[in-house]
C-alpha cells in the first residue's frame, strides 16, 4: 500500500506503452501525474479500498494497477486490444497485483455486468470516432456503479455534454480538476513530437 500520491504517482509512471497503438482508438498511456490524482481522489473519497472497480477501456492497465495498488478488492481489465491486456496483465504481475486483476476482451457498447462499485477510465477524445467520449460515458452510467472517475476534454461543449448525460441517468458530474496532458507523437497523421491537451478530471455520482 503506497503512502502518498506522490509515490503513487511514481509507480504508475511505470506502465508500459501501448505494443502497436491504433489511431482509431484514441491510445496513449496515462501519465503517472494524472492518472494517480484520479485515483488518489477515488481512494479518499471511499471508492476504491475494498471495492470492485471495473477500468473500461482499460488501455495498458495504468488505472487498473494503480486500483489494485490502493486496496481494491477486485479490478475488471476490459479493453477491445487484446495486445493492451497482455502488457497490462504483465504488467501488474510485476507489481505483484495479479491476483486481484482479471482481464476481458470485449467492445465497450456490449459491456453490461453488475456488482460493480466503481468505474474509472480515460475514454477516447472523439477526435477520431466522433461520440467516442459519449459512448463510454454512457455505457458506465447504464452500470449503475456508486461512482465514476473519468478524463475528458476541457472546453464548453464537452462539459455539458457530461453534465446532461449524467444528468439524464440520474447521477450529478463534478470537475475535481483541469489539467494539461501530454500526447506523444504517436501516429502518422502527427506532425509534432507532443501535443499538450487540457482536460478536466469528474467524479460522477448518484444522489448528489
Amino acid at each position: 500500500m503506497v503512502r502518498s500520491r506522490r509515490e503513487l504517482a511514481a509507480i504508475l509512471s511505470r506502465a508500459p506503452l501501448f505494443p502497436y497503438p491504433k489511431r482509431g482508438l484514441e491510445q496513449y498511456v496515462t501519465d503517472g501525474e494524472t492518472a494517480s490524482e484520479l485515483l488518489w481522489e477515488a481512494y479518499m473519497r471511499g471508492d476504491i479500498r475494498g471495492r470492485v472497480v471495473l477500468d473500461l477501456g482499460c488501455g495498458t492497465g495504468v488505472l487498473a494497477v494503480g486500483s489494485a495498488i490502493l486496496g481494491a478488492d477486485h479490478v475488471i481489465c476490459l479493453d477491445v486490444d487484446e495486445g493492451a491486456l497482455v502488457e497490462a496483465y504483465r504488467w501488474a504481475h510485476s507489481e505483484g497485483v495479479l491476483d486481484r486483476l482479471s482481464y476481458v476482451a470485449m467492445l465497450v457498447p456490449d459491456v453490461w455486468m453488475r456488482a460493480v462499485d466503481t468505474i474509472v477510465m480515460n475514454p477516447p477524445f472523439g477526435v477520431y470516432r466522433r461520440g467516442a467520449d459519449t459512448m463510454f460515458l454512457r455505457t458506465a452510467l447504464k452500470l449503475r456503479p456508486r461512482a465514476i472517475y473519468t478524463i475528458h476534454m476541457s472546453d464548453r461543449g464537452t462539459r455539458e455534454v457530461v453534465r446532461r448525460t449524467a444528468q439524464g441517468a440520474g447521477y450529478a458530474a463534478q470537475i475535481l480538476s483541469t489539467r494539461s496532458i501530454m500526447i506523444p507523437q504517436l501516429y502518422e497523421s502527427h506532425r509534432r513530437r507532443v501535443y499538450r491537451v487540457t482536460v478536466d478530471l469528474y467524479h460522477i455520482s448518484a444522489g448528489e
